[in-house]
């Protein structure tokens, strides 16, 4: 396999566009295509962004590996022997045990949901330091992303554990990279969809990275309730083990 069919193959396991990745790398689809399609190859500088932008080595890019070391490691980041279970262990719903280590794991969205769907999570997973990351009053949990809205950073098939939070105030003095699980509308239980955050004024704005998506923004003087849920604070690249759980 040549480097134009590796990258093919890698854009679409990720389920990337040709002209969202070339924007995010800083060429022109034309230019991208032109190295899908093995008519040019990419000078060294710009295959190691090409790497790093889609979180593989260089090597499994040229093919010289036979699977992307990158991804390895982000799935070691998140404490890599991971338990999972279909249903709710027993007791997890009404503990108020901080030492639960169990999270839920829900299919992320872009659009508002059904009020059905909302609260379902698809299967439950063990993390061995998830008190490191929950809130007195409010317990962590999982999001399986489905879609582009937020590549390079987040794409198909990553999984992100979200802290939760309380208020939407600190946003003033926050990171506007830091990417956060919010609420497009009051039935939405969980915050399904993951988005920037940047607070101006009364007026929350929450900012996809593909601008396909749109934006949304809500005064929060009119707004009967509060559209940030939780931060992510952990990712893992293409975990396979939930890939079973989230066809469809």
């Amino acid at each position: 396999m040549s480097f134009s069919s590796q990258i093919r193959k890698i854009l679409a396991q990720k389920g990337l566009s040709q002209a969202v990745f070339a924007n995010s790398i800083g060429i022109t689809r034309g230019r991208l295509n032109n190295y899908i399609m093995g008519r040019s190859e990419p000078d060294y500088e710009l295959l190691k962004k090409i790497a790093r932008s889609l979180n593989v080595s260089t090597d499994y890019l040229l093919e010289m590996t036979p699977d992307a070391p990158a991804a390895a490691e982000n799935r070691r980041d998140l404490g890599c022997e991971l338990t999972l279970r279909e249903t709710c262990p027993e007791g997890r719903e009404d503990s108020s045990e901080s030492s639960s280590n169990w999270v839920p794991v829900y299919r992320a969205s872009s659009s508002k949901v059904a009020p059905a769907s909302s609260s379902s999570p698809v299967v439950w997973m063990h993390l061995p330091d998830i008190d490191n990351y929950s809130l007195p009053t409010r317990r962590s949990y999982g999001l399986y992303v489905t879609d582009n809205s937020m590549a390079p950073g987040l794409l198909p098939g990553d999984l992100v554990l979200m802290r939760p939070m309380i208020s939407y105030l600190f946003l003033s003095a926050s990171d506007q990279k830091a990417i956060y699980s919010v609420r497009l509308s009051e039935e939405d239980e969980v915050g399904l969809c993951l988005r920037h955050c940047v607070l101006t004024g009364n007026m929350l704005s929450l900012v996809a990275d593909n601008p396909c998506f749109g934006a949304a923004a809500f005064d929060m003087e009119h707004t009967s309730f509060v559209p940030i849920v939780g931060r992510v604070v952990r990712m893992i690249r293409s975990y396979e083990d939930l890939n079973r759980y989230f066809v469809g």
